[in-house]
């Protein structure tokens, strides 16, 4: 069984970190052992298969799409046009990242809001 079964056959309260992050009872130790575990993972964890997947070209579209009308009609022309800069200066680092095998095939957002702490360990989870 994995952490997640486990915690959900077990009856245990938990609580979400972003929760705890606000209320500022979240230890280093905890962050820094999760960050540990995420790392093991996405270390034995084989390279995404989809070759769109982690694509300059993917980001790009996704990109354009959050951009998109309605919003990119109310941006403001000069935060625009530094948003645009920005876009153009991570595409090489996402295309080297993805010839590397950085890539992995994984949900990818994660936030404080899809971490659950059960005790003083931290799962991700969405």
């Amino acid at each position: 069984k994995d952490a997640i079964t486990d915690f959900r056959t077990s009856g245990a309260s938990a609580d979400m970190l972003d929760a705890k992050l606000a209320r500022d009872t979240v230890d280093a130790a905890s962050l820094a052992a999760f960050g540990r575990r995420l790392a093991a993972w996405h270390a034995a964890t084989p390279p995404a298969d989809d070759p769109t997947l982690g694509s300059a070209a993917l980001f790009r579209s996704q990109w354009q799409a959050c951009l998109g009308a309605p919003l990119a009609a109310r941006l403001p022309s000069d935060l625009r046009s530094v948003l645009d800069e920005t876009l153009a200066a991570a595409l090489p680092r996402l295309a080297a990242r993805r010839a590397a095998g950085r890539v992995r095939a994984c949900h990818g957002d994660l936030h404080c809001a899809n971490v659950v702490a059960v005790g003083d360990t931290l799962l991700p989870f969405d």
